[in-house]
């Protein structure tokens, strides 16, 4: 088995658009309200489907925590930490499964209860295929061109933070510093 090692901080344009393209597949596979997938520090990375009424902000890390619990258990026994987990919660209004995906990912499925609805097997069988090829896709080198995990209004908020704490001054590299006058030694 493949190693589950990469790194998460950077995704290529063609990456991410690998990863949405892979959500989009197993969102319509198993008839999902939504596909999430977030990092093992609790950040939703990409999604396919609606997030409406859905809680990503409390969910999320809850389910970190519970994916954190089944990897550590599945170490102890077996002494491997490459294991697939799945959580499953079963509501009045939906199905909920949380796999892992590696240590740093997580793959979160929402499907809304109704009599038609995927059954486990078949959520588990098209989620377990999606996170091998989700693996696949990351383990692939990003070109040139990375995006930031995190979205641009976020990294425009840390930068407008960063200048009210800097004095909101605008160094320009080009600036020269002024002249500054010079000894002359006696002659």
């Amino acid at each position: 088995m493949k190693s589950n090692s990469f790194q998460i901080t950077h995704l290529s344009a063609d990456q991410l658009r690998l990863l949405n393209a892979q959500l989009e597949k197993l969102h319509r596979e198993v008839g999902a309200r939504c596909v999430i997938l977030a990092s093992s520090d609790g950040h939703l990375i990409t999604h396919s489907g609606s997030l409406e009424y859905f809680p990503t902000h409390q969910i999320i890390p809850l389910l970190v925590g519970s994916i954190s619990g089944a990897v550590d258990t599945g170490k102890i026994l077996d002494k491997n930490s490459d294991l697939v987990n799945l959580i499953y919660l079963e509501s009045k209004n939906e199905y909920l499964y949380a796999i892992s995906v590696s240590s740093q990912l997580i793959l979160i499925i929402v499907i809304d209860h109704t009599p038609f609805s995927s059954r486990l097997g078949t959520v588990w069988y098209s989620s377990r295929k999606s996170a091998s090829e989700l693996i696949n896709i990351l383990h692939q080198s990003p070109s040139d061109q990375t995006t930031p995990v995190l979205d641009a209004n976020v990294i425009e908020s840390i930068g407008d933070e960063l200048d009210k704490l800097l004095g909101g001054g605008n160094i320009s590299p080009d600036t020269n510093p002024p002249d500054t006058p010079t000894k002359q030694s006696p002659s």
